[in-house]
């Protein structure tokens, strides 16, 4: 079942009917606790709740021959025929949502996946600190980047529970994992080690989409952040639009706590009144563009990693030989959203050889000419370019240009 952000019934106990289809409707999982808490009666694993108007204040409302599936007590729930006055919803085997983890004295792994300056290192540090105002939670978060340039890969991790957390290795088997940029799935696994969880996800796509394109089970959240970041900042920064998908997936901070956690961050950043204000009107704009579906997990959702077995013949001191390899293609760690390529149809390249010099990855492809020197004929753009634009500034021809990458509905990525 998929739900949305918004999709909460207006209207209470005493109000009259739901609003919504007659066949499902999504409610607030308190109330659906308030429900069954007061009327409803468990049998077989079948919750059963009469289909009545109930007093005001009660939390839960129906009337008579109009049906409400209690989707929000299980998260995932089907219909038991039974007679008209009641509504009866089979429980289906599902792992305990995050609150009843936390309640167990279990700690809760995130792990965010994205690109330099994408927005993810904030995203999780205001998650981090909106989970810590509660007063309750004992909460961990840290990046994972190296000296790369922007647009390189970079990893967060987040750990919170209820007593003090004393681990301190990476996270490698989240119940959460974000990816904040869809680039960076290109060359990583941003779901490597889990078979279901809550996955929060910036892009365009639906949730069944993404669940299809990445192999996903479980609690599948989408939001279009880059997009809203146009719209509210003028620039496509997904950080704040996957900050509020996480805390209306996760349900693990209200709402207006961490909305008033983020802009005390924002003061704290002496960043410009209207700036947080904007950023403030993202996050609400962000709530209302939240898509939540639940996703079967089964064998093809398995990202488990695979058992370490050992180096096998790898010399030790190998290691600079692989970062080197011809083998391993690094351009993952360009920009998301842009390429290099080279035109030269008429075969202007005047043989300068300013763009050899420049390219700080030697992928530069030529051919050498006694008398006009270094012609250009490409570069191994696809496998190594990082989009530093040392080739577009250096051509005096401008044979090279950056280009924009749309993505494709089957996940790839390809020219504008």
């Amino acid at each position: 079942m998929r739900q949305a952000a918004g999709d909460a019934p207006q209207q209470r106990a005493g109000d009259g009917a739901l609003a919504g289809s007659a066949h499902h409707h999504q409610l607030h999982v308190q109330d659906i606790r308030k429900a069954y808490a007061l009327f409803g009666e468990r049998r077989d694993g079948v919750i059963k709740v009469a289909i009545k108007p109930e007093p005001r204040g009660a939390g839960f409302c129906a009337t008579s021959g109009r049906r409400a599936v209690l989707a929000a007590l299980t998260r995932r729930a089907r219909w038991v025929p039974r007679e008209r006055s009641l509504l009866c919803v089979q429980a289906m085997a599902q792992e305990p949502d995050l609150r009843d983890r936390l309640e167990r004295g279990e700690a809760i792994d995130l792990r965010g996946d994205g690109k330099a300056g994408g927005g993810l290192v904030l995203a999780v540090q205001a998650f981090g600190a909106a989970l810590a105002a509660r007063g309750d939670l004992d909460v961990q978060d840290w990046p994972l980047f190296s000296s790369a340039r922007k647009g390189a890969n970079v990893r967060a991790y987040l750990r919170v529970a209820r007593a003090q957390v004393e681990a301190t290795a990476q996270v490698t088997t989240p119940a959460i994992a974000v990816l904040m940029n869809e680039a960076a799935a290109e060359t990583v696994d941003f779901a490597e080690g889990t078979t279901r969880g809550v996955y929060v996800v910036n892009t365009t796509g639906t949730p069944e989409e993404i669940a299809l394109r990445y192999r996903l089970g479980g609690t599948v959240v989408t939001v279009p952040g880059d997009a809203l970041g146009n719209e509210h900042l003028g620039r496509p920064l997904g950080n704040v639009a996957v900050f509020a998908a996480l805390v209306r997936s996760t349900e693990l901070v209200p709402a207006e706590l961490a909305r008033a956690s983020l802009l005390k961050a924002l003061h704290k950043r002496r960043l410009p009144e209207r700036l947080v204000e904007a950023n403030g009107r993202l996050f609400d704009a962000a709530a209302t563009h939240v898509q939540i579906a639940q996703v079967p997990p089964g064998p093809h959702t398995d990202h488990r990693r695979t058992p370490f077995r050992g180096y096998d013949l790898l010399p030790a001191g190998a290691q600079s030989a692989l970062r080197t390899a011809v083998a391993n293609r690094t351009s993952g760690y360009g920009r998301p959203g842009v390429k290099i390529r080279f035109a030269d149809p008429t075969s202007r390249c005047n043989g300068c050889s300013l763009c050899v010099v420049q390219c700080p990855e030697g992928i530069i492809e030529f051919t050498p000419d006694p008398e006009r020197g270094a012609i250009v004929h490409g570069a191994r753009f696809d496998d190594f370019c990082k989009g530093c634009r040392e080739c577009v500034v250096a051509c005096p021809l401008d044979l090279f240009s950056e280009v924009a990458i749309v993505a494709a509905p089957d996940g790839a990525h390809r020219g504008a």
